[in-house]
């Protein structure tokens, strides 16, 4: 049996450009099946991801049980969260804890973050109120 790669962010543009990328790789599809999580998978977005092969699932960030059941089974997730969407750095770091806890309780063998680099640093402290 294949093993399965999770995708936080499916509909988004990281996650979303991941899952087609993913998805012309042949010698990827020999080893892993792939998931997509977003908060509706009803979207256009998920629904041609859907008819693409990918297993969509519905999770919230925000909701620790629907992330355990959104990673279930998983081998690798890839995972990143949307600082931008709420703007409270409180709640990001939340987020991210969530999405790796439950990666870890699901034995994932990979977990893969994306994150931005120290901006601050990057523009030699011009840059200095940047939270993430």
């Amino acid at each position: 049996m294949s093993k399965l790669l999770t995708v936080f962010g499916a509909t988004g543009l990281q996650g979303g450009s991941l899952l087609r990328y993913l998805l012309k790789r042949a010698d990827v599809l020999k080893i892993y099946r792939l998931r997509g999580v977003t908060r509706n998978t009803k979207k256009p977005a998920a629904v041609a991801l859907e008819e693409a092969g990918v297993q969509m699932v519905r999770a919230d960030m925000d909701d620790a049980v629907s992330l355990l059941s959104a990673v279930a089974g998983s081998n690798a997730v890839f995972a990143m969260t949307n600082f931008w969407e709420k703007g409270i750095a409180e709640l990001e770091v939340a987020q991210g804890k969530a999405m790796a806890d439950a990666a870890a309780a699901a034995g994932a063998e990979l977990i893969v973050w994306s994150s931005l680099p120290n901006v601050t640093a990057m523009s030699g402290g011009k840059l200095s109120r940047i939270k993430n």
